[in-house]
C-alpha cells in the first residue's frame, strides 16, 4: 500500500526506508504516526531514543487505537508471539505485512480475519471484525509452544 493512501493513526513496526516514513509523516490524512524500529538496546526505539518493550505494546497503546499497522516481520521474528496478538488488539482497520511467510498467514487466520495479498511480498489483513479473548490467547500460546518444541526436535533429528 502506498503511504499516500493511509488515513488516520498509523503504527509502523520494523525498519523501513527513510522516504517511506517521511511520506507517511507528510501525509495530511495521517493524524498520528509512530515508528518503532529495532534498536541496540532491548525493546524498540521511538523518537529520541525512548525505549518501548515490544512485549508491552498493549500497555503503551489503547485498544483499537490504530487504523493501520505496518509490520516487517523478518526483523522482529523473535517477538512474533507478542506482536501478532497485540496487532489484533491494537488494530481497528487494517494490518499491512511486508515480507510475510505461510506461518504468519496461518496464525492470523485463527482470528477469523480477511486476508488479501496485495503484491508478491505484501499482505493486507482486515481486522475490523476480529475478536479475541484471554482464554483464546492462552490456548494459542500453548499450541505455539508445543509447535516450537516439535520443530526443534525435528530439526535436531534431521542433523
Amino acid at each position: 500500500m502506498k503511504p499516500d493512501k493511509l488515513i488516520g493513526q498509523v503504527l509502523v513496526i520494523g525498519n523501513f526506508s527513510y522516504n517511506f516514513i517521511e511520506k507517511i509523516n507528510n501525509n495530511p490524512k495521517v493524524t498520528f504516526c509512530d515508528h518503532l524500529a529495532p534498536s541496540t538496546k532491548a525493546g524498540f526505539g521511538r523518537g529520541n531514543n525512548q525505549i518501548i518493550n515490544i512485549k508491552k505494546l498493549k500497555k503503551r497503546y489503547q485498544k483499537n487505537s490504530f487504523d493501520y499497522i505496518i509490520i516487517n516481520p523478518q526483523e522482529i521474528e523473535k517477538y512474533q508471539k507478542y506482536w501478532l496478538k497485540d496487532s489484533i488488539i491494537l488494530g481497528k482497520n487494517k494490518i499491512i505485512i511486508e515480507n510475510y511467510n505461510q506461518k504468519i498467514i496461518n496464525k492470523y487466520q485463527r482470528y477469523n480475519v480477511k486476508i488479501k495479498k496485495q503484491t508478491k511480498n505484501q499482505l493486507m489483513i482486515d481486522v475490523s471484525q476480529a475478536k479475541t479473548t484471554y482464554f483464546k490467547e492462552k490456548k494459542y500460546q500453548i499450541i505455539d509452544f508445543f509447535e516450537k518444541i516439535i520443530d526443534s526436535i525435528s530439526d535436531f533429528l534431521s542433523i
